[in-house]
């Protein structure tokens, strides 16, 4: 038992120096045009993943994820519910969905891990692991992991979400990766708007008052991620819910990560 902890503890101190590397380019920081997104520079978020489900006419995307590790994927509860493991596939190094740009890893699910307290109706606990049947090999550019932060932090300012959701809300989703850059939002004003009951405190707020910039519809698991001082990006929330999609009044509603590192690591073992 020890020696397992022991070891657990050696691999997350040696991915933290690497993790959460960014592959932004100088000309990337303008979020000013995933709504109200713009499309990311391949590369730019290694740890995205779309997590993809096969139908009669070929693979479709449908929810997204963070790489935590080789073998691990952090997405939502809810994207998961009443899913198989074989039947999805996660595809790593993904810039332009359904195109092969000689980047990409596809990598078959071999266990679905959801929070054992997630409440599909009022979407608490919205938190699920990915366990992969075969690890990812990291390149430090198209593939690497994000870094997960530390118990209970709190983010403030501008992160970032992206996904290849819907442009617009009932609208068409892009085949490039989008991002959009959103202030956090302190959880009294998102109550104000949502209720006390549905704003509990392992969920974050993100978005504008008056709309326009946010996650959509096939966003949903992908990671609203925070940089730091030292340029390290931290997956800070994971897409979950809203009220529509970039309505004026209304935030994107966020799983804090920081809120369930212990579940995290007792289960991407």
């Amino acid at each position: 038992m020890f020696t397992s902890v022991a070891l657990l503890v050696f691999l997350v101190s040696a991915a933290s120096a690497t993790c959460g590397l960014s592959g932004r380019s100088s000309s990337s920081d303008d979020f000013d045009k995933i709504v109200g997104g713009q499309a990311a520079d391949k590369g730019e978020y290694p740890w995205q993943v779309s997590m993809q489900r096969t139908s009669w006419s070929g693979a479709f995307h449908f929810c997204g994820g963070a790489i935590i590790d080789e073998r691990t994927i952090v997405t939502a509860a809810h994207c998961v519910e009443g899913v198989s493991a074989s039947s999805v596939k996660v595809v790593a190094g993904e810039h332009r969905l359904n195109y092969n740009e000689g980047t990409e890893q596809t990598v078959s699910v071999s266990r679905i891990i959801s929070h054992r307290y997630f409440d599909s109706q009022a979407l608490i606990n919205d938190i699920a692991i990915l366990k992969l049947s075969t690890p990812l090999k990291f390149d430090g550019k198209n593939v690497a992991p994000v870094c997960l932060p530390t118990k209970k932090q709190e983010h403030t300012g501008y992160c970032t979400v992206t996904g290849w959701g819907a442009l617009r809300e009932g609208g068409s989703m892009p085949s490039i990766l989008q991002e959009v850059a959103v202030p956090v939002v302190t959880d009294s004003k998102c109550r104000q708007v949502y209720g006390y009951s549905a704003i509990p405190a392992n969920v974050m707020c993100a978005g504008y008052a008056q709309g326009a910039r946010d996650a959509c519809q096939g966003d949903s698991g992908g990671p609203l991620v925070c940089e730091e001082a030292n340029g390290q990006f931290v997956l800070a929330g994971v897409v979950s819910w809203g009220n529509g999609c970039a309505r004026p009044g209304y935030y994107g509603i966020y799983t804090q990560v920081s809120h369930f590192l212990s579940w995290i690591q007792q289960n991407r073992v």
